[in-house]
């Protein structure tokens, strides 16, 4: 089950760029790297992002909080790329196996919000992203 939202109240910056916010849920039932959003990145722009992403296991025995920040970028004819690397501002579990990611995806030049649970384990997951882009000519 993946649930993805965008909010349709993108607000407009300027000329050159926008800011807006989307929601998404999903479940995870093993230790695999699943995405739950993506965020589409076009040529010439960079986007900056901080996501807040919520897990907890389907019986309420362990939760997860992560807020990440990151910054990414697609040149002209070119493949979206992560400038640096992401910063963790918040990056709480109850379970140490779980995690959560932002991830350039080449393929779909796209920002990936990827998040990973535990074997034979059902969790939900939510999260909202808040991102910026600006374009240049």
């Amino acid at each position: 089950m993946n649930n993805f939202f965008i909010n349709p109240f993108t607000k407009k910056l300027d000329s050159i760029g926008f800011s807006n916010e989307i929601e998404a849920f999903d479940d995870t039932a093993d230790e695999i790297l699943k995405t739950i959003a993506s965020i589409k990145v076009l040529e010439k722009q960079v986007v900056e992002i901080t996501v807040d992403i919520l897990g907890i296991q389907d019986d309420g025995s362990n939760r997860a909080s992560y807020k990440l920040n990151a910054l990414f970028y697609r040149n002209e004819s070119g493949d979206i790329t992560q400038e640096g690397s992401t910063w963790s501002i918040n990056s709480i579990e109850s379970d140490a196996t779980w995690d959560a990611q932002l991830v350039a995806n080449i393929a779909t030049q796209s920002i990936d919000i990827k998040v990973k649970g535990k074997a034979l384990t059902d969790i939900k997951w939510k999260t909202v992203a808040k991102y910026n882009v600006i374009q240049y000519p």
